[in-house]
């Protein structure tokens, strides 16, 4: 029996890596001669770095950048080798892990480090640019990116908008002209991001995820309003309405604005993904999948790349199942791309404890799927351990 591994990181707990680690011993504690294929996976914000680079023999080189709070961070960027591209993770430099809880803010978080990084990887000459996004703890539609990088963002008397989604609201004037004399013609972009988040609407990121990164109901309201105005003050300048672009919304509204201003491609993760790492190769070749994510809920079956991996193990026919550590109490649980989904916590705990016993209960729900899967699937033989 074979079993695929295929987990993305949990936020604000344990990479990608560990938990295939995890769940792979609550396999083997179970039946030591399963085979296993561990492939750890990225939605495009956390660990895409990280997967993409080690799965090509890559290498990092490190930038000097402006943090989501405007403070001075080391971060990076990768080179996919023998391929000329380099891969940015906007979580490296506007991520929410690097913000403490206390101070997260995403009316006044800032992509301007990203533009940095953008810049930087232009100079040191590379012309094919991947971009993941995700994790972010910004809610600027890439405002700051685009000034770091020379665009003018004014209000109606001619003054330098400050930093900060809401500030958005005030916008009027945009002068992208430096940007453009700047710009190779031969650059392309090409974005990993969930296509079912949005600039605008009534799913917008701003109302669906700003408030995980410590906006109060109000302010989401407030910055759905802002980065509205900026996609209009978008439209006036470039001619391109990217309100309701699938992946605009991506990592707080960044990917729109590297779609409108530096003509960039958003494309699905798992298509990023796909590219470099042998997801469905491993899928076609395993018996059963197994994937797992801090929090499963609609939008992981409509667009994350949770959902993808499911697809793909329908269309090739095998048993998926998912581990997860929360869910919206009315989940529904019926979807058919799901066989099985198993949250892992096991008793009352608040969401500190939940994360830091991540692994152990990682490893103790795989270990009871295992089970189950032996028994019904009529592998349970001598091997299998109480």
């Amino acid at each position: 029996m074979k079993i695929a591994i295929m987990p993305d990181s949990f936020k604000e707990g344990p990479d990608a890596h560990y938990v295939a680690n995890s769940i792979e011993e609550g396999i083997l504690s179970i039946d030591d001669t399963i085979e296993t294929a561990k492939i750890p996976v990225s939605d495009g914000g956390d660990g895409l770095a990280n997967r993409l680079i080690h799965a090509s023999s890559g290498r990092f080189k490190t930038v000097k950048a402006t943090g989501p709070l405007g403070d001075e961070i080391e971060t990076q960027y990768g080179i996919i080798d023998n391929t000329g591209i380099a891969l940015i993770e906007s979580a490296l430099t506007c991520g929410i892990s690097l913000v403490p809880k206390e101070k997260r803010d995403p009316t006044i978080a800032t992509s301007y480090g990203l533009g940095t990084v953008i810049n930087k990887v232009i100079e040191d000459g590379y012309r094919e640019i991947i971009i993941g996004l995700g994790g972010s703890a910004t809610n600027d539609a890439g405002a700051g990116m685009l000034q770091s990088l020379g665009v003018s963002l004014k209000d109606k008397e001619e003054n330098e908008l400050p930093v900060g989604g809401l500030a958005l609201k005030k916008i009027k004037h945009i002068d992208a002209s430096r940007l453009y004399e700047k710009l190779p013609s031969n650059l392309k972009i090409k974005v990993a991001c969930n296509p079912s988040s949005v600039l605008c609407g009534p799913k917008s990121t701003s109302l669906v995820y700003s408030k995980q990164k410590g906006a109060t109901e109000e302010q989401s309201y407030k910055l759905d309003e802002a980065l509205f105005k900026f996609g209009v003050a978008t439209y006036k300048y470039t001619g391109e309405d990217i309100r309701y672009a699938p992946g605009s919304g991506g990592a707080g509204g960044i990917g729109a604005a590297l779609k409108a201003y530096l003509g960039a491609d958003l494309v699905h993760s798992i298509e990023v993904v796909k590219q470099y790492l042998p997801i469905e190769e491993n899928i076609r070749k395993s018996d059963f999948v197994i994937s797992a994510e801090g929090r499963f809920d609609e939008r992981s079956v409509k667009g994350k790349i949770v959902g993808e991996i499911a697809r793909i193990s329908k269309k090739h026919n095998k048993p998926f199942f998912v581990l997860y550590g929360q869910s919206p109490e009315k989940l529904d649980f019926s979807y058919d791309l799901i066989d099985g989904a198993f949250c892992i916590v096991n008793e009352p705990s608040n969401l500190e404890n939940a994360v830091q016993s991540t692994l152990p209960n990682l490893r103790r729900t795989s270990a009871m799927l295992t089970k189950s899967i032996l028994r019904f699937s009529g592998g349970y033989n001598e091997n299998i351990r109480s």
